[in-house]
């Protein structure tokens, strides 16, 4: 496989760059802060279509499209495509014909098995700089990209004209939206607990956020620390009743390597440090209200770390047997 972890070019490399990257740091109020990642030749404006139009150094680049916009799902059932080290073994060319939606590097699946993906969620700004030829291929590949805009911004720094023709959308946390104020841990959850389309864990509160789950990713999405857990709102709000996820090792295979990683070139993950306050109370959380609204999801990696009686196993044969099974709707 040919490598892909060479970085785009930076615009915050000189000198001068790293002096007007502080200042406009330093600019932005505390309540604003999750915006210091973005370049300051970055921008987006508000569309009427609920879309925005994409500024770099003063000049249109491309345009979102809103959240509304996504393809309607043909299938009652969709798969997520995670990155760990379990979709190695699987046969991935059966997955032809079926929905998928694809997180971070799993684009190389979709490219080497020739199975298109019907979407790729990418969040982490990190991501798009360590790993930009694969947010190259994701771009390119026609599928729809649900990016956040801190990987916008990374995009515009590196390539901005692929921005021009790709179907974008933008996914923003639930407590770090472009150009909204950050409310304190507790006045979120106090926001939260009142609108019923955001659903908080019971227990794990002030939670800046991430443990819950959100019915509207119109709204932003709970990151769960694990890019899987956002794509699992989108295809809720898309309409699948019933959702496979695979490659959620969660390094229960005894590899904190993503799949397409290896060596000195693996990026560091933070598994260890995130399962127990957040991944996992996040699952409880999508277990439950996954429940509550009629949709079934199912964990297809033979090893992972989360129980299954958070999110019950199934292996790909029997995920697929289900499907033929099922009544026609």
């Amino acid at each position: 496989m040919a490598r892909t972890d060479a970085p785009g070019p930076s615009s915050w490399t000189s000198p001068w760059a790293r002096i007007r990257l502080k200042l406009h740091k330093w600019r932005i109020p505390d309540e604003l802060r999750h915006m210091r990642t973005a370049h300051p030749d970055f921008a987006l404006l508000p569309q009427d279509n609920g879309g925005w139009r994409i500024l770099w150094r003063g000049e249109t680049v491309g345009n979102t499209l809103p959240l509304t916009a996504l393809t309607t799902p043909s299938q009652d059932h969709c798969f997520i495509v995670g990155t760990g080290p379990s979709i190695s073994a699987l046969h991935f060319q059966r997955l032809l014909g079926h929905d998928c939606i694809g997180v971070n590097g799993s684009i190389l699946k979709s490219i080497e098995a020739g199975v298109p993906f019907r979407s790729v969620v990418i969040g982490d700004r990190q991501f798009f700089i360590d790993r930009f030829p694969l947010v190259r291929q994701t771009l390119l590949s026609g599928t729809e990209c649900l990016f956040s805009f801190r990987g916008l911004s990374a995009i515009c720094e590196r390539a901005p004209e692929l921005l021009a023709d790709a179907r974008v959308f933008v996914l923003d946390e639930i407590n770090g939206r472009y150009g909204i104020a950050k409310p304190s841990p507790q006045a979120f959850d106090e926001l939260a607990t009142a609108d019923p389309e955001l659903r908080l864990h019971p227990s794990r509160r002030p939670s800046e956020g991430r443990v819950g789950y959100s019915l509207n990713p119109d709204k932003g999405v709970f990151t769960g620390q694990t890019i899987v857990y956002s794509a699992l709102q989108v295809a809720t709000r898309l309409g699948y009743r019933r959702v496979f996820l695979l490659g959620l090792d969660l390094g229960g295979t005894g590899s904190g390597t993503r799949f397409y990683e290896s060596g000195a070139h693996a990026a560091p993950m933070r598994l260890d440090r995130d399962y127990e306050p957040y991944i996992l109370p996040a699952f409880e959380t999508a277990a439950a209200v996954c429940k509550s609204i009629g949709v079934e999801v199912y964990n297809l990696s033979p090893d992972s770390r989360l129980p299954a009686q958070i999110i019950p196993r199934l292996t790909l044969e029997q995920a697929l047997d289900s499907i033929v099974d099922a009544p026609s709707s």
